[in-house]
């Protein structure tokens, strides 16, 4: 087993980068050999893929279709800037719409539903739009 040129103790080939014991960089004389991990991890049948769960397709059209307007399926891809823009920007939309069709004769209260209508309808567009694409989340993975 190698040791820290450090602190002198037994550390493992693994420990390469920092001592566990006393935090010291690059621990291991450079002429020293590590293995390879990569063939190890590969005969494990498994790797980093099976630690993150598996976003699947259709979760994400279920909530496209149901929630969109609201960018909820874009928080559930992980994207976050999307999502809150999605949110914020169709408050903003459907409320400016609302005040304007609020005050025209004859619309009214009814004004606020019309305004709310549109913006759903305006995410099934969205959705409709996205069904011969495929969709990736926030590290660039298709979905399942």
């Amino acid at each position: 087993m190698p040791t820290c040129r450090n602190c002198g103790r037994e550390i493992t080939r693994f420990d390469q980068d920092i001592c566990p014991h006393c935090g010291a960089k690059r621990p291991i004389e450079p002429g020293y050999e590590t293995m390879d991990m990569t063939g190890f991890i590969d005969r494990m049948g498994g790797g980093v893929e099976e630690l993150r769960p598996a976003r699947k397709e259709k979760t994400y059209r279920i909530l496209l279709f149901l929630l969109g307007f609201l960018g909820v399926d874009l928080f559930y891809l992980g994207k976050w800037e999307r999502g809150l823009a999605v949110l914020f920007g169709g408050i903003l939309i459907a409320g400016i719409l609302a005040a304007g069709l609020y005050f025209v004769p004859g619309i009214g209260f009814w004004g606020i539903l019309i305004a709310c209508l549109l913006l759903i309808l305006g995410n099934l567009v969205r959705a409709f739009l996205s069904l011969g694409r495929e969709i990736r989340d926030r590290d660039g993975e298709a979905l399942l």
